[in-house]
């Protein structure tokens, strides 16, 4: 209303040097009558330059042109109005743009990640970025982030793409629990391949970083802050604080353990639960927390993310519970966002769940061969034991067939923790005497600390 009553007072401005009282005498009518009836102001001001000035003889075209400019600014000022919160609360319009509730407030500061094609594009021209140059590319990222960033992925990856002289690079920086203390960070990226078909000569570099680099790392006001300077330049890094309460929407059975909460880069976050009856781990989504994706029915009890193509069957049981059964296999292939939760274990938190211990128990194997996270202490390159708890697969009739055979077993947790692989003793029942069975509730993978699991294309042995 004050935009409408300012146009019209301009107008009238106008008025008084174009014609004289007569035109401020409309102007005046028409303004009362628009506070009145509460008429739009595009048919107001329409009016206005229609009827009122253009039954008035003005004076000069000079005047004539200041008050068409007016009233051009009057419906200008009609259109800025109908995106703005004033216009919506003290008269009704005719239309709202941005809503189909015309009821609901428009939020002018509503938070997304935009990203801009212009921009990759750009990147994908440029040559100026050295990639065989492990130091020099970690000062191009590093002197790009801002002053305070936070790392949600519980494993503790600050995760970034780049694009660059034609090829998508995909990377990470590392504060490892146990080596950050230290003054330990790491480094690596690669070049990220849509459809890879094999390992190829595909670029990939990684580095740790250490005080002898010039990088110093130094805790801040608690063990989830950390400074972290390196050519002058400090950036804060906030590690995401998880709950390690049990869960709440759901009762554990007397045979299951709440082993960990944890965060995965794919944005949903899991309980790590142990069935102690046979000793294997299983994946379900937290729903305590807000779940960022959607899901497609694609059976009574399977629900399939959308964003993410994790796959969940779930429990009926009361209260149901949606256990993560299947991925898509191409995910892993490609070490994506969406490869699985087995590579974001809660390492902040290890004293707290001891989780080395229901690996061993797990895998007898592996006892006495691994540390407090679960990383192997008698290989040279840093590796450790994968929970990849669940299937894999490629179309939409795979999750079918694959959780009707779990819900076929004797145990459909034990199924889907193994992947659907027969255990040995079903081997030699099919006679697969030759094969090798896999040991329930984990898998040993190659994963190097500083090239990250999740991420990285070259890692010679697959997750």
């Amino acid at each position: 209303m004050r935009v409408v009553r300012l146009a019209f007072q301009g107008v009238m401005s106008q008025a008084s040097v174009a014609s004289g009282a007569g035109v401020q005498h409309d102007c005046r009518k028409l303004l009362s009558f628009y506070q009145g009836k509460s008429i739009g102001l595009l048919g107001a001001v329409t009016y206005l330059r229609r009827h009122v000035i253009g039954g008035h003889t003005v004076k000069t075209n000079l005047n004539s042109m200041l008050v068409e400019l007016v009233c051009s600014l009057a419906i200008a000022g009609a259109c800025v109005v109908a995106f703005g919160a004033e216009f919506g609360t003290d008269e009704s319009s005719d239309f709202r743009l941005g809503s189909r509730e015309p009821g609901k407030e428009l939020r002018t500061n509503a938070v997304s990640c935009l990203i801009l094609e212009q921009h990759l594009l750009e990147g994908y021209y440029t040559e100026d970025v050295d990639l065989e140059d492990v130091d020099a590319y970690f000062w191009h990222i590093f002197s790009r982030l801002p002053d305070e960033v936070t790392i949600y992925p519980s494993e503790n990856y600050f995760y970034f793409v780049d694009h660059v002289a034609g090829r998508q690079v995909w990377g990470n920086i590392r504060l490892p629990a146990g080596r950050r203390e230290r003054g330990v960070l790491s480094f690596g990226y690669s070049e990220f391949i849509e459809f890879p078909s094999g390992y190829g000569q595909y670029l990939s570099r990684s580095k740790y970083f250490t005080e002898g680099d010039g990088l110093v790392i130094r805790q801040g006001r608690d063990a989830f802050e950390w400074h972290v300077t390196y050519n002058k330049k400090t950036v804060t890094f906030h590690l995401y604080k998880l709950s390690q309460d049990p869960p709440k929407l759901f009762n554990l059975r007397t045979n299951e353990v709440f082993i960990e909460r944890t965060f995965d880069e794919s944005g949903l976050q899991f309980f790590l639960l142990f069935n102690t009856s046979s000793n294997y781990f299983f994946w379900v989504l937290n729903e305590e927390e807000r779940v960022p994706d959607t899901f497609t029915v694609l059976d009574k009890d399977i629900l399939v993310g959308r964003r993410t193509g994790f796959a969940f069957w779930v429990d009926g049981a009361q209260p149901p519970r949606k256990v993560l059964a299947t991925i898509r296999r191409i995910s892993v292939n490609r070490n994506d966002y969406y490869d699985g939760p087995f590579d974001q274990l809660a390492d902040n938190y290890v004293d707290q769940t001891k989780i080395s211990k229901w690996m061993e128990r797990a895998i007898p194997s592996v006892k006495g061969r691994i540390d407090k996270y679960g990383y192997y202490t008698d290989v040279e390159r840093p590796s450790r034991v994968a929970l990849s708890c669940y299937g894999t697969y490629y179309t939409q009739a795979d999750i079918l067939e694959f959780v009707k055979k779990a819900k076929a077993s004797p145990d459909p947790y034990h199924f889907i923790s193994r992947g659907g692989v027969p255990l040995p003793g079903e081997l030699v029942a099919q006679g697969a005497t030759n094969r090798v069975g896999v040991l329930g509730g984990g898998s040993v993978t190659n994963t190097s600390d500083s090239v990250s699991p999740s991420q990285m294309q070259s890692v010679p042995v697959p997750k």
